[in-house]
C-alpha cells in the first residue's frame, strides 16, 4: 500500500476571507457654513491578507501586515425626509437593508413622524445601477434589528412589539415584546438575545422556535454593547462599562457570560487592553457613559476569527473610527482547581491575540450604524467555516 503523500503543495485548503463590515456613517456640514445639512457614507471593511497561489492552490498569506481596509462604497442617498435609526444596518445574502426610522414632515425632522418600512439595496459586483428600493408596507415601531443565518430572516426589536421578516417573501409577522425597553446583545441560530438597563440590569434570550421569553441573568451591572454567541450556545462575548458582578468597577472589557451555568466570569478576556477605549482618568461617570455613547461592537468575522469596531470623538468634528481584529482561546478548569460554582469543563478564562488593527480619521461625522454581512442557510453559505467573500 503506497504511503499518502501528506505535502502541504498538494493539500486542498479553502481560503476563508474575513466577512466584511458595513459601516454607514452621518456627516455634518462645515462649522463655518451656515448649512445644517447632512449626508451619509458608506465604508466597508475588507480582508486585507494578500492570496497567494502555491502549487496551483490559493492559500492567504497571514504574514501581510496590511489586513485591515477601509473602502468607500459609491451607494445612492436616502430620501431627504426620512431619519435613521442606529442599529438598524442589517447585510443579508448581499443585500443590505435599512430597518425602521422616522418620515418627516419637516426637512429639519422636527414636525410630524411617522414609522416607515425598510429600503433594501442589492451589494453584489456584477448588480448594475444600484439604487434603494423600498417596502412600505409594513412599518416597524422598533429600534434595532438583527438576521439569522440559519433561518434566513431579520428581527426587530421594540418597546411595545417585535417583528420577524422575511426578505424572500415580504412577509412580515409579529412576535411578543416584554415589558420595557430592551437591547440587543446577540443572536444565534436558536435565540436571540438582550438587556434590560435599570438599577441593575436583567438578561432575556427569546427561542427562535419555542416563541418564548426567558430571563437568563437577574442581576447584573454596566452599559452593554452588540455582541457575539460562540460555543453552540454557550458563551455570550459582549463589550461593557463595568465588571458585570461588582456594581463598583468601571473596568472596561470585553466580558464572558456562561450560557449554560447562566452566570458572569468575573474576569474580561485577556489580551485586548490595546484595543479597548481608553477614557480619561478625570472623567465622571456621567462622563463616561457620554463618551462611550456609541458603544463598541463585537463581530465574528470568520472561524475563531473576531472584529471589534467603536468610535473615538475628539474636538471640532474629528475622530477616528477603529477596527481590531482577533483570536480568542480558552484555557479551561482542571479538575483540581474547579470550584463548587464551576464546572470542570467551564473555562477560567478566555485569551485573545490581536492578528490586525486599522482605523478611519473623521471628519464632522459620527457612526449611525455598522453591520457584519452574512449568508443564510439556504444559500449554503450560512456557516463562518465557508466564506468565499471575493474571487
Amino acid at each position: 500500500m503506497g504511503k499518502k503523500n501528506k505535502t502541504r503543495d498538494k493539500m486542498k485548503k479553502t481560503v476563508a476571507w474575513d466577512r466584511p463590515i458595513y459601516l454607514y456613517l452621518q456627516v455634518k456640514a462645515d462649522d463655518d457654513s451656515d448649512d445644517n445639512s447632512v449626508s451619509c457614507l458608506w465604508f466597508v471593511i475588507e480582508d486585507g491578507r494578500r492570496p497567494r497561489q502555491i502549487s496551483g492552490c490559493e492559500e492567504i498569506d497571514d504574514d501581510d501586515d496590511n489586513k485591515v481596509i477601509f473602502r468607500r462604497l459609491d451607494l445612492p442617498e436616502f430620501d431627504d425626509d426620512y431619519l435613521r435609526l442606529p442599529l438598524s444596518v442589517v447585510v443579508l445574502d448581499s443585500r443590505l437593508f435599512m430597518i425602521s426610522g422616522y418620515q418627516c414632515r419637516k426637512r429639519d425632522c422636527s414636525g410630524v413622524k411617522s414609522y416607515i418600512g425598510y429600503d433594501y439595496l442589492d451589494l453584489k459586483p456584477s448588480y448594475e445601477g444600484k439604487e434603494w428600493r423600498s417596502e412600505q408596507g409594513v412599518s416597524f415601531p422598533s429600534h434595532e434589528s438583527l438576521a439569522c443565518c440559519k433561518d434566513g430572516l431579520i428581527y426587530t426589536l421594540g418597546q411595545e412589539c417585535c417583528h420577524r421578516l422575511d426578505p424572500r417573501s415580504g412577509v412580515c409577522s409579529e412576535f411578543p415584546a416584554t415589558c420595557g425597553f430592551r437591547t440587543q446583545l446577540g443572536i444565534s441560530n436558536k435565540y436571540i438575545y438582550t438587556y434590560s438597563l435599570g438599577i441593575y440590569n436583567l438578561l432575556f434570550r427569546y427561542d427562535l422556535e419555542k416563541n418564548e421569553w426567558d430571563c437568563i441573568s437577574s442581576r447584573f451591572w454596566g452599559l452593554w454593547g452588540p455582541g457575539v454567541v460562540i460555543s453552540d450556545d454557550s458563551y455570550l462575548l459582549c463589550f461593557g462599562t463595568m465588571k458585570p458582578t461588582d456594581k463598583f468597577s468601571e473596568q472596561l472589557g470585553v466580558y464572558v457570560f456562561d450560557i449554560r451555568q447562566r452566570q458572569w466570569l468575573d474576569e474580561p478576556v485577556e489580551g485586548l487592553d490595546d484595543a479597548l477605549p481608553v477614557i480619561p482618568d478625570t472623567y465622571e461617570s456621567w462622563e463616561r457613559h457620554l463618551y462611550l455613547n456609541d458603544l463598541p461592537r463585537l463581530f465574528q468575522i470568520g472561524t475563531k476569527r473576531f472584529a471589534f469596531v467603536w468610535e473615538e470623538r475628539f474636538v471640532r468634528g474629528q475622530g477616528l473610527l477603529h477596527c481590531h481584529k482577533f483570536t480568542i482561546d480558552h484555557i479551561p478548569c482542571s479538575s483540581s482547581s474547579s470550584s463548587s460554582h464551576r464546572t470542570n469543563n467551564q473555562p477560567t478564562s478566555f485569551v485573545a491575540r490581536i492578528v490586525s488593527s486599522g482605523s478611519l480619521p473623521l471628519q464632522r461625522a459620527g457612526l449611525l450604524g455598522c453591520a457584519v454581512g452574512i449568508e443564510s442557510y439556504s444559500r449554503g453559505k450560512g456557516t463562518v467555516d465557508h466564506l468565499h467573500l471575493r474571487s
